[in-house]
């Protein structure tokens, strides 16, 4: 095995830093309205706790994004790589 066999493809890497810098920006947004006092407060949440439940959501989304293009690129692995018994 050697070190291109492991690496991600680019198309992987890229699409994996546009997801990340989407979700980064709207937590900057939420960020920005807290601390303007803007942010609109989920029903039983104070400011903070909506804060939180936002980010965490779309963290959570852009994790799961994420995890499901690694899928597609390790599906692919073996027979691309040639590992015994996939061709």
């Amino acid at each position: 095995m050697v070190a291109e066999d492991v690496t991600p493809p680019a198309l992987l890497t890229s699409e994996k830093k546009v997801l990340i810098g989407e979700a980064y920006r709207k937590c900057d947004t939420y960020i920005g309205e807290y601390k303007r006092g803007s942010i609109v407060c989920q029903p039983g949440q104070t400011s903070e706790e909506t804060l939180e439940s936002k980010m965490r959501g779309d963290l959570n989304a852009v994790r799961c994004c994420v995890c499901t293009a690694c899928k597609r690129f390790c599906s692919l692995m073996p027979g691309v790589v040639g590992t015994r018994g996939s061709r």
